[in-house]
C-alpha cells in the first residue's frame, strides 16, 4: 500500500483488521452499544419498558449506566438487536417534537457508526428497526439505487424494490419473492421508458432498448459496443429470472439457493440503475409539447 493510498486519521483496526465477511455478532459492538443505551435511555424506566416489550428479565442494576455494556453482552442476539428499536421508540414522546427528532437522529447516527465500524451484518432503518445486511457491497448498491430513483415518476419501481428488500429481511429470507420483485421493478421501469411493450422479454428488449442505445451512443463507438453487450446481458438476466417466476399452468418453481438469488438481485439492481439512466436520456430527447393553438 503506497503512502498516497493509506487512509489518514482512521483507527488502525479500521484500516488493517477488517473482517473479510460481515459478522453475525460482535462483543465489541455490544459493549459500545451499551454505552449508547446508557447515554440515551430514561434511567428510571427503560429497564422496565425493555422487560415488558421483550419478555426478558432485566438486571436490577439497569439504572446504573456503567452496567449496560455488560447487560447487552449477556443478551440473546435477538434481544440485543431489539433493544435498539425499543430505545428509539421510547424517545418518541420524551421531549418536544424538534428535540425528539434530533435526539432520535443522533441515536441512529451513533448506532449505525458502531454497526459499520464493527462490520456486523445488520443495518438500521430510519425508525430504529434492525434488518439483515447481505454484505457491504450489496448495501452500497442498495443506497445508491434508491437515491437515484427519487422522483415521483419512479414510485412504482420503488414500491417493488421495497417489497424485494422486505422479502430479504424475512427470517429466513424469501429469496423467491425477492427475485420476482426485482424483476417486477425492472419490468415496470422498462414499460415506463418505452410505453408500448406489455412485458419485458428478450424480444422487446431487442426491439425497444437496442435502438435507444444506438441513438444515445451514436457518437461513441466503444461505449456503443459495450452497451450493446449489456443489452445482451439484460436479455440473459431476464431469461434466468423466468425460471423462478410462476407462469399460468406451470409448476410452481422452488426457491433459488441464496447465492443464486443474491446474484440475480444484485444484477437486477445494477440493470435498474442503468435503465433509469436510459430513461432520463429518453425523456430529455422527447420534444416539448406545442403550445395550444400552434402546430
Amino acid at each position: 500500500m503506497s503512502d498516497e493510498s493509506v487512509p489518514v486519521g482512521r483507527r488502525f483496526s479500521q484500516v488493517y483488521l477488517q473482517p473479510e465477511a460481515l459478522l453475525p455478532d460482535s462483543k465489541r459492538a455490544r459493549m459500545r452499544m451499551g454505552h449508547v443505551v446508557a447515554q440515551y435511555m430514561d434511567q428510571d424506566t427503560f429497564g422496565i419498558v425493555l422487560a415488558k416489550k421483550l419478555g426478558i428479565p432485566v438486571p436490577s442494576n439497569y439504572r446504573s449506566a456503567p452496567h449496560w455494556p455488560y447487560i447487552l453482552e449477556k443478551m440473546e442476539l435477538r434481544d440485543f438487536l431489539d433493544t435498539i428499536t425499543v430505545l428509539h421508540h421510547t424517545l418518541e414522546r420524551k421531549f418536544q417534537q424538534d428535540r425528539t427528532r434530533i435526539t432520535q437522529e443522533r441515536l441512529l447516527r451513533d448506532a449505525r457508526e458502531i454497526f459499520e465500524e464493527e462490520q456486523i451484518a445488520y443495518r438500521i432503518d430510519d425508525q430504529g428497526g434492525v434488518h439483515l445486511k447481505i454484505d457491504a457491497a450489496f448495501e452500497g448498491e442498495r443506497v445508491s439505487l434508491i437515491s437515484g430513483l427519487g422522483s415521483a415518476r419512479y414510485n412504482n419501481v420503488r414500491s417493488n424494490l421495497d417489497a424485494m428488500f422486505r422479502a430479504l429481511d424475512e427470517s429466513p429470507p424469501n429469496y423467491k419473492s425477492a427475485v420476482r420483485d426485482i424483476f417486477s421493478a425492472a419490468e415496470g421501469l422498462f414499460k415506463l421508458s418505452f410505453q408500448k411493450p406489455l412485458q419485458m422479454n428478450t424480444t422487446e428488449i431487442q426491439t425497444r432498448l437496442k435502438p435507444a442505445i444506438d441513438r444515445i451512443y451514436s457518437d461513441n463507438t466503444y461505449a456503443l459496443r459495450s452497451s450493446q453487450k449489456q443489452v445482451e446481458s439484460l436479455r440473459d438476466w431476464v431469461d434466468s429470472v423466468h425460471f423462478y417466476r410462476h407462469e399460468p399452468s406451470s409448476e410452481e418453481p422452488s426457491s433459488p439457493p441464496p447465492e443464486t438469488a443474491i446474484l440475480m438481485v444484485s444484477q437486477g439492481m445494477a440493470f435498474i440503475r442503468w435503465l433509469a439512466f436510459i430513461d432520463h436520456q429518453i425523456m430529455r430527447s422527447q420534444p416539448l409539447p406545442s403550445p395550444e393553438g400552434t402546430s
